[in-house]
């Protein structure tokens, strides 16, 4: 899939645009498919490392990614035992 990561904290000699694998869903899990997204200050301290505590640890980080501010659609219920959802 295409995306807006980062590989470390730090400035724009951090982030990239490019292809990261595709994620999948496990046992109880949703998969969800982003379609638009919008970065805001929050998620620039996070990428600089100045708000750490906001953000789950890792890279490549996505930004934004279980923000309220994203256009977004279930692409997969995986394990979820209800008829027509179980894939």
């Amino acid at each position: 899939m295409k995306a807006y990561y980062s590989t470390a904290y730090g400035g724009p000699e951090v982030s990239h645009f490019g292809d990261i694998p595709d994620p999948s869903a496990s046992n109880g899990q949703l998969l969800i498919e982003v379609k638009a997204v919008s970065l805001n200050p929050v998620d620039f301290k996070v990428k600089r490392g100045i708000a750490k505590f906001m953000s789950n640890p890792g890279f490549p980080r996505i930004p934004a990614h279980r923000s309220p501010d994203s256009s977004k659609r279930v692409k997969k219920m995986q394990g979820f035992g209800r008829e027509g959802c179980s894939d």
